[in-house]
């Protein structure tokens, strides 16, 4: 393998690399406006990035026994979930419905795209309650959604820690517990 790089002509090398950061920018671009759009996306990366975050936060299989440090994961958790997943899911949406819309109306959520300066793009979501027919009867306050979401998320992180904590009391920590009638 170490040969075959090696016959690589240099002008092959350059147009590898000028790829590479073409792909990673784009990458990033059409993550960035999924992350926006798609409602779900957002919820998978921090869900994914929860069970990873957590499992780092604990050494050797052991739930995290620091309660600042479990401040601090809950909380950067809670507020880096809240700004990510600003569309939220069906799931994580419904608790902004029942406390922000009245009993006769259902939630809706559209992305409003602006661009405001050359080279910028702002997405915003738009968070409103609508009755039967689709017209709005209020709108929704974005920092009541943030709020919402952020409740969520402080939820999920500690339903996280406790998954961990079952998981190391149950099965981690029964499998290093001595046997009867060993001296080991």
């Amino acid at each position: 393998m170490g040969k075959r790089i090696a016959k690589i002509p240099s002008w092959l090398w350059i147009i590898i690399f000028i790829a590479g950061i073409v792909l990673f920018i784009v990458g990033i671009q059409i993550s960035i406006y999924g992350i926006a759009t798609i409602e779900g996306i957002g919820t998978f990366i921090m869900l994914t990035a929860g069970i990873l975050i957590s499992g780092v936060f604990t050494s050797k299989n052991q739930p995290m026994k620091s309660n600042i440090v479990i401040a601090l994961f809950i909380s950067f958790y809670a507020l880096m979930g809240a700004s990510i997943d600003q569309s939220g899911n069906y799931i994580f949406n419904k608790p902004v419905e029942y406390l922000c819309c009245p009993g006769d109306s259902k939630l809706a959520r559209n992305m409003i795209i602006r661009d405001p300066l050359p080279e910028r793009r702002d997405f915003v979501q738009d968070f409103s309650c609508v009755d039967e027919n689709l017209n709005r009867v209020e709108e929704i306050n974005l920092l009541a959604v943030f709020g919402i979401r952020f409740g969520e998320y402080v939820l999920i992180g500690y339903l996280l820690l406790w998954i961990r904590r079952f998981r190391y009391k149950y099965f981690i920590e029964k499998k290093f517990q001595k046997q009867p009638g060993t001296d080991t």
